[in-house]
């Protein structure tokens, strides 16, 4: 059998090797039935221990199915491909009517509208023209589209002494008439920011253009486009574009042959804690060996006080891996109440339930953090700044004794607001030294921080390979 890679196999081994693992076992499963079927499909990608590895540690079915934000992406790739098949088929440049009808019905997740992924279709078809003399005209440009949903592209290349295929499945590729200039888009529907660099391409667009270089020995010039679709995504005003004269620079065959061979020498492919795909993204979470390692922490009794600092210093690296899985089971929960209202989860001691879902809660805020340093020094509280860097604004104010919101305090730059916050209705009140001024009660009294934006991911570990 000759192995297959697809450009995301690769991003996720740079990310996350068990990701990638749990993977390749879930297609192998697919396609074959009995054990030594699906390690004789591993072994053309595997070395021995790293087919063993797999088999002893990994899943082969993703629990959940499929992350929501995985299921928003497909659904929107799903219906960009519909939208286009239909421009070609009638040959028009534009039909926002027919866009607009297509959008309502696929915009929809296990079954239900999702607005967000509506208003992201709506923002793309907005946006997007088709050009019909592209394929009406002999001369015009060569359609080179394969969207995620239509046959892919296969080039066949040699990593060592071993024949592999690359299969590529760009959003929208085309190549100039006279076969010299390229021309590659990728739509990215969800909100996670990538640091960019404008001289070094995103990586997956790299690729693309790479496999094209091969097919069409012609090409001169690749331009990459990166094209973010979510009106909310902050670079969704103009795409990510980078120009490449591949007389000048060429692609090395590297970008692909190396993580191949990292694929193929690996005799383990461990988790990457606290990698981006730890944030809600990875649908191999229950089959993480580190989740089994806190219950072995949790259990160790130690005998000496270098093994208990030991084992102190290691839960820190497993606390990551739990505070990442609470935030994407908080996310789950949060989208079904956002889809279907609030969540019943239990009974008070008098027998009412308990709900789970929208109560106005107490908020404070410091819209700018610099005046309130500049009042903490004229105040001549170091501590307070102290608590300003590590704690939240909630501990600032109560540093100086900022106790009671909507009175005027001792701060005048932290302000307490109204905002409404996903909570449990009936639980204790965990502040209740608070003081409410106003003449609507909250259901439930909590000082909210501002969620912070998340992490950009690292660059690859192969990026000053190419």
């Amino acid at each position: 059998m000759t192995p297959t890679y697809r450009g995301s196999q690769l991003d996720s081994l740079a990310t996350c090797p068990f990701n990638f693992a749990c993977g390749l076992l879930r297609q192998a499963s697919k396609e074959h039935q009995t054990d030594a079927e699906v390690e004789a499909y591993l072994s053309a990608y595997c070395c021995p221990e790293g087919v063993r590895y797999i088999m002893d540690n990994c899943g082969a079915s993703p629990m959940p199915l499929q992350s929501r934000m995985t299921a928003i992406g497909i659904q929107f790739h799903a219906f960009a491909h519909a939208y286009g098949t239909h421009l070609k088929r009638t040959g028009m440049a534009t039909d926002w009517e027919e866009a607009d009808r297509i959008a309502r019905g696929m915009a929809t997740v296990d079954g239900d509208f999702v607005k967000s992924l509506y208003d992201t279709c709506v923002f793309w078809f907005q946006q997007f023209e088709h050009n019909p003399q592209t394929f009406l005209t002999r001369e015009g440009d060569v359609d080179l589209r394969s969207g995620s949903f239509e046959q892919g592209r296969q080039l066949a290349f040699k990593a060592g002494d071993r024949d592999c295929l690359y299969s590529m499945h760009p959003d929208f590729a085309k190549l100039s008439g006279d076969l010299t200039l390229l021309t590659i888009m990728d739509w990215k529907s969800g909100l996670r920011a990538d640091v960019y660099d404008p001289d070094r391409p995103d990586k997956q667009l790299l690729r693309y253009a790479w496999a094209f270089s091969k097919l069409f020995p012609s090409i001169i010039e690749v331009e990459m486009h990166l094209v973010f679709t979510n009106p909310k995504h902050p670079l969704s005003d103009e795409p990510l574009v980078w120009v490449r004269d591949l007389q000048e620079l060429a692609i090395s065959d590297e970008i692909v042959t190396v993580p191949v061979a990292a694929i193929a020498a690996a005799p383990e492919f461990r988790p990457a804690v606290g990698c981006w795909l730890c944030d809600g993204y990875c649908e191999w979470a229950l089959y993480c060996p580190e989740g089994d390692a806190v219950e072995m922490v949790r259990d160790l009794t130690p005998e000496t006080a270098l093994e208990a600092y030991q084992i102190h210093k290691e839960t820190y690296r497993y606390s990551k891996v739990l505070t990442a899985k609470r935030a994407q089971l908080k996310r789950i929960v949060d989208a079904h109440v956002e889809q279907n209202g609030p969540l019943v989860v239990g009974e008070a001691d008098d027998g009412t339930p308990l709900t789970y879902g929208p109560h106005k809660v107490v908020a404070a805020e410091m819209p700018d953090v610099v005046a309130t340093v500049v009042e903490l020094q004229e105040m001549g509280r170091p501590d307070a700044i102290r608590a300003l860097v590590k704690g939240t604004p909630r501990e600032v104010a109560e540093s100086v004794g900022m106790v009671k919101p909507f009175k005027e305090g001792p701060l005048k730059s932290m302000r307490f607001k109204w905002r409404v916050g996903n909570s449990v209705e009936g639980a204790p009140d965990e502040d209740a030294d608070m003081e409410i001024e106003s003449d609507e009660k909250p259901d439930r009294r909590v000082l909210v921080q501002p969620t912070a934006p998340p992490e950009a991911r690292a660059p690859s570990e192969f990026a000053d390979a190419f």
